[in-house]
Order: structure tokens, then C-alpha cells, then sequence
């Protein structure tokens, strides 16, 4: 079986990760298009795993022609949002079928209303079938499995943050506002503290909002760190002693990376995070989240618990890659009958 997979982000990505943790190990053959703004550093990551490539414009106008050419079975596409750009309309058209996967980790997850949004645009898609084929494929984590965080702090200042791409619905400009506010309410605590954000940013868009970010930090404080790549992500992130998870509507793959680390995550309950295991939950307010850290300062046992369930519960989640790998491959061959 022949799989294409439109790619529409970057390497370091959660959703491009899942795709190239699969593809690697699976046993059918894959192929990948990408288009032109966001190409050239996933083709890097591809050609390391002997992956083919095929780049594109923005619209992906030669699709149609690539499924042809090298006698596609499916394609694939993965969303975060209900989105259905025009390339979608074009494989309905010449009969191509088309799956679809959610980048969300469970289907109690699945936004109300998403599935019948996405079936009222697509012709087939496989993973969100509305009654009859919802398919939860966990997250595919290749990091090594750390050991519990050790609180050193004060001697050694509590390192807290987030690393994601910047852009509006990450949050950074909350946790940068979660910062000063313990800095005015908790000062004698802030100074055992520093707050350290990561990320990418490839868009004009994206550029603007990590700019706003930088001039809202404060040296020894308050860092941004403009460009984490794909080799030093798994060293960023075992740097944390708490990871923060501020959202509206994600359950995004970084959510279980700091697990692996034994770091606890922070995060406010919504409709794509409520059943997930999070360490602490906080309301989405300055006022809580900054509390909910105060706490984790103040109680190293506290800290030290929740760095060993954070590590106990993600061996029981299911992400190893032979897992993931299993249930996508089966994914795909009941998508096209195999």
C-alpha cells in the first residue's frame, strides 16, 4: 500500500512528528509532499529516514498529479481544526481517498461538533466517520524516559515554561503575564524562579508575536529563547522543573513530552484536556496558574510525587513507537479495505 502524506508544518512540530515517528517504522510505503514555505527543512529531516520528498506550492496545485504518478492508495492529512483547503475538493473530484487523523490524544477529546464539521467537507475520512470509525491512536514520544525531578531550588533557581511554536493560541504572552504577576505578588519567591519560554517561528505573524514577547522579558527573569531545534528539543524540555500548558481548545503532543521527563505539567481543564493526566489543574487566570506554582515552590514533596506519577502514568499511555505504528498501518488498511 501506497500512502502520501501532505505536510503543512515543521520538523520540530508535535503533528510532523507523529507522521515521521510513523512512517519510519511502518511497513507500507510512504511518501511525502510539502509545500515550498515549510519544505526544505522537513525534506533534511526525511532523507535521514530515506523518505521520498515532493515539494509544492502553497496550494499543493500538483497533487492530483503525484497521486497519479506514483500510484498513490491514499492520502493523508492531518488537521487541527476543521480545515478544508481547496487541494481537498480536487481529490473528491478524480475519486482519490482521502483519511484524515486529529491531532488530539483522545476521542472523548474530540471537539463537539468537529466530526460532523469534517464529514460535511470530505469525502471519506477515515478516522472521524461520524457513528462508526473514530480511531485514537496515541502519540507516537520517541524521547528516552528520564527519572524523577529533583527539587534543587533555591540553590538552583525553578526553571518553568513551555516550548511550542509562537503563535497567539500557545500562550506565551500569558505565561509572561503568569511571570510578572509572581514577580509583584511573590517576590520573595520570583527570585528562585526563572521563567524560560522556547519555540520557532516561521511566518511574518509568528515573527511579530515572538518580537512582542522578547520585549516583554527581563534578564535573569524572564527568557525567550528565539529558535529551539529539533536536536536540542529533548535537552530544553529535561531542563524544565515545571511545564506549563496554558490553552483554549489544544491537547497538543508537547503535553506528554515533559512526562517523560518526570516534570508536572500545569494546565486549565477545557473540553480537548479535561481526561487527560495533568499533574495540577489551575483556571486560566494570572491569579491561579501563579498560585499553583507558589505551591509547587514551596512543597518539594509535592513536586517530587508528581514528578514520579508524571513518569508512571505516561508508561501506562500507550506512546511507544511499536504501538503507535500497529495502529496506524491498521488505520490505513481499513481506510482502503485492505
Amino acid at each position: 500500500m501506497n500512502v502520501l502524506h501532505v505536510i503543512n508544518g515543521v520538523p520540530i512540530s508535535g503533528g510532523m512528528n507523529q507522521i515521521y515517528n510513523y512512517i519510519k517504522n511502518s511497513q507500507h510505503s510512504h511518501m511525502c509532499i510539502v509545500n515550498l514555505r515549510d519544505g526544505y527543512s522537513y525534506i533534511e529531516k526525511l532523507a535521514k529516514a530515506n523518505i521520498e520528498c515532493i515539494l509544492s506550492d502553497l496550494e499543493y496545485s500538483n497533487l492530483v498529479d503525484v497521486v497519479k504518478k506514483h500510484k498513490i492508495d491514499i492520502v493523508h492529512k492531518q488537521t487541527g481544526g476543521g480545515d478544508c483547503p481547496s487541494y481537498v475538493q480536487k481529490l473528491y473530484d478524480h475519486g482519490i481517498p482521502l483519511a484524515e487523523t486529529l491531532h488530539c490524544p483522545r476521542k472523548s477529546a474530540i471537539p463537539e461538533g468537529y466530526v460532523k464539521k469534517i464529514h460535511a467537507h470530505f469525502s471519506y475520512t477515515a478516522s472521524l466517520n461520524p457513528g462508526r470509525n473514530v480511531v485514537v491512536i496515541p502519540f507516537p514520544i520517541d524521547l528516552a524516559i528520564g527519572e524523577t525531578k529533583k527539587a534543587l531550588w533555591p540553590d538552583k533557581k525553578m526553571v518553568v515554561g513551555r516550548l511550542a511554536r509562537y503563535e497567539p493560541s500557545k500562550m506565551q504572552d500569558f505565561i509572561i503575564k503568569v511571570a510578572h504577576y509572581i514577580r509583584g505578588d511573590y517576590p520573595q519567591h520570583a527570585v528562585g524562579m526563572i521563567f524560560k519560554i522556547g519555540g520557532f517561528a516561521n511566518t511574518v505573524y509568528e515573527k511579530a508575536y515572538l518580537a512582542n514577547l522578547k520585549r516583554s522579558s527581563i534578564a535573569g527573569y524572564i527568557e525567550v529563547v528565539d529558535f529551539v531545534s529539533e536536536e536540542d528539543k529533548e535537552s530544553f524540555i529535561a531542563s524544565y522543573d515545571l511545564y506549563l500548558n496554558p490553552t483554549q481548545n489544544e491537547a497538543n503532543y508537547s503535553f506528554f513530552e515533559p512526562m517523560t521527563k518526570g516534570i508536572p505539567v500545569i494546565s486549565n481543564p477545557t473540553e480537548m484536556t479535561k481526561d487527560l493526566f495533568v499533574c495540577k489543574w489551575a483556571d486560566l487566570t494570572e491569579r491561579a496558574f501563579s498560585e499553583a506554582i507558589i505551591e509547587y515552590y514551596i512543597d518539594k514533596e509535592k513536586h517530587q510525587r508528581d514528578s514520579t506519577r508524571s513518569i508512571d502514568m505516561f508508561k501506562k499511555l500507550g506512546h511507544d513507537i511499536e504501538t503507535h505504528t500497529q495502529k496506524m498501518d491498521k488505520f490505513y488498511e481499513d481506510a482502503i479495505g485492505v
